[in-house]
Parts: C-alpha cells; structure tokens; sequence
C-alpha cells in the first residue's frame, strides 16, 4: 500500500480548517467502510454503528458572516 500525500496552499487559515475538516471526514468515511467490508467478510455482525461526531470551532466563520 503506498501513501499519497498532496501539499496544497491555502489563502487563509479558515479555508485551511475547511479543507482538514472535509479531508478528516474522507478519512473517516474511507475507514467506516473498510471495517464494515472486513466485518462482513469474517462473518461477524454488521450490527449498525453509531454516527461519529467530529467538533470544529466555527466562530470565525460566523464572525466573518456578520461582516
């Protein structure tokens, strides 16, 4: 298995929280399937999980839209 990694810029802190909070959630997505194909696959129970909650700090968000 080999790792990408890419490098990308950001033009401001905020859009460099977007972009870790929307590549946390792929992450999060790509591992909840991969478990869910392995469980599947040694026959145990594909008993339904509970949703994950990810915090995120949003006050600058909402500041720059009172603006």
């Amino acid at each position: 298995m080999t790792v990408c990694e890419k490098t990308i810029i950001t033009t401001s802190s905020n859009r460099a929280k977007i972009l870790a909070l929307h590549e946390t959630n792929r992450e999060y997505v790509l591992l909840r399937s991969i478990i869910q194909h392995e469980r599947q696959t040694c026959g145990l129970s594909s008993r339904k999980v509970k949703s994950t909650i990810i915090h995120e700090d949003n006050s600058t968000y909402i500041s720059q839209l009172k603006e």
